[in-house]
């Protein structure tokens, strides 16, 4: 059999994880087995264990998948000119957070999470890279936005940063289990923030 070429195998992958990411959807985390996994993908066996060892590493896999398609949202925000403030460029961002069906997923992984040392460490990896992306967004507006000099920036954006993805985390949160939309959370958020209102 002739070995297949990394674009083949990277989308094999992601035929995987499409593949586990509906399960997960349709099942929930806690129903989702790699049995029916393997079924959605209509690949064999060895193929899903030659990516994914176990059903962590594809819980781990999927959650990379929703994270990593958000994480460019806080690149664009930190390369505008003007930097957009905090309450706009927070309302822009939530509108591509995870909602619906797929914020609950996110629910289930945090959970899942939460109850596993080994997934938990994993998982950390993984929403790191949102964390460093709004990191990167935050020294952009203190830098550019506010006028502080490089190193007071870099301290007050580690300062911000918890705030920053609570408040992202809890519209995750809030409109998967609340009547809550993206355009009454951006109020919200410029009501809190003491900013214009901006819709």
């Amino acid at each position: 059999m002739p070995r297949l070429t990394p674009e083949r195998r990277a989308a094999q992958r992601q035929r995987i994880v499409d593949a586990a990411r509906t399960v997960m959807l349709r099942e929930g985390l806690p129903g989702t087995s790699m049995a029916q996994v393997i079924e959605e993908s209509g690949l064999s066996a060895g193929a899903i264990y030659g990516y994914f060892a176990s059903k962590d590493e594809l819980v781990l896999g999927v959650a990379l998948d929703v994270i990593s398609t958000r994480l460019s949202g806080m690149d664009e925000l930190a390369a505008r000119r003007p930097v957009p403030p905090p309450a706009q460029a927070l309302g822009d961002f939530v509108e591509a957070l995870p909602r619906g069906d797929e914020g609950r997923l996110v629910l289930e992984i945090w959970a899942a999470a939460a109850r596993s040392p080994e997934l938990l460490e994993r998982t950390s990896k993984v929403f790191a890279g949102l964390s460093q992306g709004a990191t990167v967004y935050l020294e952009a507006w203190f830098t550019e936005g506010i006028g502080l000099p490089p190193d007071a920036a870099t301290a007050r954006s580690q300062e911000a940063l918890l705030a920053l993805l609570g408040i992202a985390q809890g519209y995750i949160v809030q409109s998967t289990i609340l009547p809550v939309d993206a355009t009454a959370y951006r109020r919200s958020i410029a009501a809190l923030l003491g900013e214009p209102d901006v819709d």
